[in-house]
C-alpha cells in the first residue's frame, strides 16, 4: 500500500490483493472482491438460501470462475465447497419446522443431487407429512424425481402415501408409471393389486406379480378374460 501511494497520482488504477484502487481528481475508490465464501454468507444473510446454494454448485462444478480465496487441491477445494454448501442447506431445511413459503421440489432436487436420500426421506420428510399442502408438494416432487429415474428405492411408508394421493387425485397414469419405476420392495403390493384391478392399470398389474412374486401365469390368467369379454 505504501508503494501504490508513493506512485500514485490522479486518475490512477492500482490493484492490491482482492481490492482495486481508483484515486480520482477529488477521491478515492477502494472496490473489494468478496471471498467465495463470503459471497455465499450475504446471500444466506439476505434471506436468498436458494441463489447461496445454485452459487455454491457452480463453485463445485467450476462453472463460477471467480472463487477468490478457495485454495489448495481440487479435491481439498471441493470438500471445502461441498461442507459450506451443505450447511446452508441444513439451515434452509430447518426452516420448514416453521411452516415457512420455501421451495420444497428445490429441496428434494438439491437432497438427490448431493447424495443425501436420508435427509430426504428423514428430516424433510418428517418436517412435511402432517402439513397437507407441503406433503403434497412433497409427494409431487418425489413422483417427478421418480419417472425421471433419479431415484427408485423410497421408503415404504411415503411410497404408500405418493400411491393413495395419486389415487385420490386421479392421476392413474402417473400411478402406473411410479408402480413401474420403483423398486418392488418399496410397494404395498395389496395396494396396487387393487388399484390396478379397479383402474384397468394392466402394466403395473402384470409388473407387481413378475417381480414382486416371481409369478408370470396368475396375471394372465386373471387378466385374459377381462380382456376377452
Amino acid at each position: 500500500m505504501a508503494l501504490a501511494g508513493e506512485r500514485a497520482c490522479y486518475n490512477t488504477v492500482q490493484s492490491f490483493g482482492n481490492q482495486l484502487l481508483l484515486l480520482g481528481v477529488r477521491s478515492l475508490h477502494v472496490l473489494t472482491i468478496r471471498s467465495w465464501d463470503n459471497r455465499l454468507d450475504v446471500l444466506v444473510e439476505q434471506d436468498k438460501y436458494i441463489e447461496a446454494i445454485r452459487l455454491g454448485v457452480e463453485f463445485l462444478e467450476e462453472k463460477n470462475k471467480i472463487a477468490f480465496g478457495l485454495v489448495g487441491s481440487h479435491a481439498e477445494r471441493q470438500s471445502q465447497v461441498r461442507t459450506k454448501v451443505l450447511g446452508i442447506l441444513d439451515a434452509y431445511i430447518a426452516q420448514l419446522r416453521q411452516w415457512r413459503d420455501l421451495d420444497i421440489n428445490l429441496i428434494c432436487q438439491f437432497c438427490v443431487d448431493f447424495g443425501l436420500p436420508d435427509k430426504m426421506w428423514g428430516e424433510v420428510w418428517r418436517s412435511v407429512e402432517h402439513i397437507t399442502s407441503s406433503r403434497n408438494i412433497f409427494l409431487r416432487s418425489v413422483e417427478a424425481l421418480l419417472l425421471k429415474e433419479k431415484i427408485t428405492q423410497i421408503p415404504a411408508d411415503v411410497m404408500q402415501q405418493l400411491l393413495l394421493y395419486q389415487q385420490t387425485t386421479g392421476r392413474y397414469q402417473s400411478l402406473e408409471q411410479s408402480v413401474l419405476c420403483a423398486d418392488i420392495d418399496c410397494l404395498d403390493i395389496e395396494l396396487v393389486l387393487s388399484a390396478s384391478k379397479e383402474h384397468h392399470l394392466y402394466d403395473a398389474y402384470i409388473s407387481v406379480w413378475n417381480r414382486g412374486m416371481q409369478d408370470f401365469v396368475t396375471p394372465l390368467q386373471v387378466l385374459l378374460p377381462q380382456l376377452a369379454s
